[in-house]
């Protein structure tokens, strides 16, 4: 029985979802609609709530609108219904984040948080190049250590705060 309540509940979170997605958009339908929204960036906040209404969210994801450039901010499940890439990537990275934030020092990031953080501006290529590189070396050395640590921190002050 709670299994069917649970679906009956997620099934109305995505109604509403596709309501005000609708709504803010210019295509007057669902399928339209959320082609006209792309990701733009994630970060980590606690006691969001997603457009769907789905509360108390930590894993927020700004998505925009590329014909009226609204933003809303869903949860790191909900954007998968946008862009199943950017929903499986949002997700990884946010793992990856979790990882970071542990030992910024000696862990790696990995490649779909490089990714982003390629995307949103946060790393430089040559940045991304050296750390995806960095990615399979079984021992850096000390100086390939701290420019990853760098990274590390550039893509934590990035991902843990809303950014305008």
């Amino acid at each position: 029985m709670m299994g069917i309540a649970s679906t009956n509940s997620e099934s109305e979170k995505f109604r509403i979802l596709q309501a005000e997605v609708v709504r803010q958009s210019i295509a007057p339908s669902w399928e339209g609609a959320k082609r006209e929204w792309y990701l733009v960036h994630i970060y980590e906040e606690p006691g969001g709530t997603c457009v769907c209404t789905h509360p108390n969210i930590t894993k927020r994801c700004v998505i925009r609108n590329r014909e009226n450039g609204i933003e809303l901010v869903v949860g790191n499940t909900c954007v998968g219904h946008f862009d199943e890439d950017d929903g499986t990537k949002a997700s990884s990275a946010f793992e990856s984040l979790v990882n970071l934030r542990e030992d910024p020092m000696s862990k790696k990031p990995n490649q779909a948080l490089l990714d982003l953080g390629l995307k949103f501006n946060v790393i430089t290529t040559k940045s991304f190049t050296f750390a995806s590189g960095l990615l399979r070396k079984k021992k850096p050395t000390i100086k390939q250590l701290q420019w990853r640590q760098d990274i590390n921190h550039a893509l934590l002050a990035a991902f843990s705060q809303h950014l305008p």
